[in-house]
């Protein structure tokens, strides 16, 4: 689904909103994760195995190394990690303090072909960033700065 079709208060996965919410026996009804609501938390953390996809990234140092999904689990679990995640392409970078703008920038140019910040294309970096991106433990989450 491309982030012009998404509608809000709509599980951009299960297509889940606040009349019939995706339910798991374990864990209840589920509940929006993003500002915009277009993806639910049971799709976030997998609770819908049959939905998830989700590719895992990592950044020890100057390379991004792809992991699985327990590592994926673990990070997920752990609340003084450092994370984006791209809802658009199913994406978790997991990365070190301080280093968010360096995931959007891998993203931006693995998952979407923006390789440079051109001064006519920071309104389009800044609509990806707005729909699609969550930053996890960031000291700033507003999309104009990360582009």
């Amino acid at each position: 689904m491309r982030h012009e079709e998404i509608e809000t208060g709509i599980c951009r996965r299960c297509s889940c909103n606040w009349i019939t919410p995706f339910i798991d026996d374990e864990y209840g009804a589920c509940w929006w994760l993003d500002k915009n609501r277009t993806l639910c938390s049971h799709c976030f953390y997998e609770f819908n195995d049959e939905l998830s996809q989700m590719k895992v990234y990592y950044r020890p140092g100057r390379y991004w190394l792809e992991r699985d999904k327990g590592f994926a689990e673990k990070i997920l679990t752990n609340p003084k990690a450092h994370w984006v995640y791209d809802m658009e392409h199913d994406v978790l970078c997991v990365i070190t303090l301080g280093d968010h703008i360096g995931a959007v920038r891998f993203i931006a140019k693995k998952f979407y072909g923006l390789d440079c910040i051109y001064r006519e294309e920071i309104s389009k970096w800044q609509e990806i960033i707005a729909k699609n991106m969550i930053f996890y433990n960031a000291m700033v989450d507003d999309p104009e700065h990360y582009a």
